[in-house]
């Protein structure tokens, strides 16, 4: 649920267009305890993935870039669920975890950095064959242009473009050995978004008036359904560059205080119950069933990549995915949870 986006904000260009008489976005007010829980339904190669992905609002700090202090909001993620695919041949039924954290800046919520990891255990069904496959990335983000500002309305658009540093790795563990993969990207980015209407959208949350934002990624595009009082997006759903639907997410619950009161916390009360499509997305195939998404006690709060860094320190090329500066995940750090991705469009 991963790019140099993620996950989701959305900030708009000043319209140079007449202002419309419809729905209008303004810059939103986060508060730390803020949340957007969502299903998620995806496919990755020949894998079916299904779960949930929640974001919280963590806190707020500054973080140096070049040299330049910026106010920044944490934003901490976890995912977690299910998949199931063919890999040779074979039937694997797995799960995933994600655990995530984010940098994002006040003024239009662009993410300037990002720790990534994920986790994901699976079994053969036939040869009862076990992997595991674990990988991390750490990007940040060098902002070069950004005409994509607060407040939008339908028929506002504009770009964000960035000076990118990825060092990613994966490991893949079975009974055949080890495989181990590492790279260390550097590129340029553009990313172009456009208002394009406004509607309502009903998901498990309820129904909202939104408005329609397409994002272009490399390699397809994101469409965005923005809820001013949400403070995030209500559905998301990514395309390839055929047009097919890769992944969706829809809102089942959140709390956005400046929004008004919200629906209940889904961390306590009963469960929660609700029908899904359970299948390949890309073929739009599948059979609905039902996922029961449990209570759960909450992780051990683990210490992100950011939490670790010096403030003073300027912060240029990371070391890579290895860098001893105190990853979740390492040492004392957890990762039996994940979090996924922001609710709002292109940081």
């Amino acid at each position: 649920m991963r790019g140099w986006m993620p996950v989701i904000l959305l900030s708009l260009l000043l319209a140079t267009v007449p202002p419309s008489s419809g729905l209008t976005a303004p810059r939103p007010t986060y508060a730390v305890g803020d949340y957007w829980l969502y299903s998620m339904d995806a496919t990755l190669f020949s894998l079916s993935l299904h779960g949930s992905l929640n974001l919280t609002v963590e806190g707020f700090r500054t973080f140096r870039v070049n040299g330049t202090d910026f106010p920044v909001v944490t934003v901490l993620f976890e995912g977690e669920g299910t998949f199931r695919g063919e890999v040779g041949g074979e039937l694997f039924l797995g799960n995933w975890t994600i655990q995530r954290s984010e940098l994002w800046e006040t003024q239009g919520y662009k993410v300037l950095h990002r720790y990534n990891r994920t986790h994901a255990t699976g079994l053969g069904q036939t040869s009862r064959l076990n992997f595991t496959l674990e990988g991390v990335d750490v990007t940040t983000n060098l902002l070069l242009r950004d005409t994509w500002t607060f407040p939008v309305v339908a028929g506002s658009a504009g770009f964000v473009e960035a000076n990118v540093t990825s060092p990613q790795w994966f490991n893949v563990t079975s009974a055949f050995g080890e495989t181990r993969f590492a790279e260390n990207r550097t590129y340029t980015e553009r990313r172009n978004l456009t208002a394009l209407e406004v509607g309502t959208i009903a998901v498990p949350a309820g129904a909202w008036e939104v408005l329609r934002v397409n994002e272009s990624i490399r390699g397809g595009w994101v469409e965005h359904n923005y809820s001013p009082a949400v403070g995030g997006d209500v559905r998301q759903e990514m395309f390839n560059e055929t047009g097919a639907s890769v992944s969706r997410l829809e809102l089942l619950a959140y709390r956005y205080q400046v929004g008004g009161p919200p629906p209940s916390d889904p961390t306590r009360g009963s469960d929660l119950l609700l029908a899904v499509a359970f299948g390949g997305l890309v073929a739009g195939g599948g059979f609905v069933g039902f996922w029961r998404l449990r209570r759960r006690k909450r992780p051990p709060r683990w210490r992100s990549y950011e939490e670790e860094l010096a403030e003073e320190r300027d912060v240029g090329p990371p070391e890579g995915p290895d860098d001893p500066e105190g990853a979740p995940g390492r040492g004392g750090g957890s990762s039996s949870a994940g979090r996924g991705r922001s609710p709002l469009p292109a940081r």
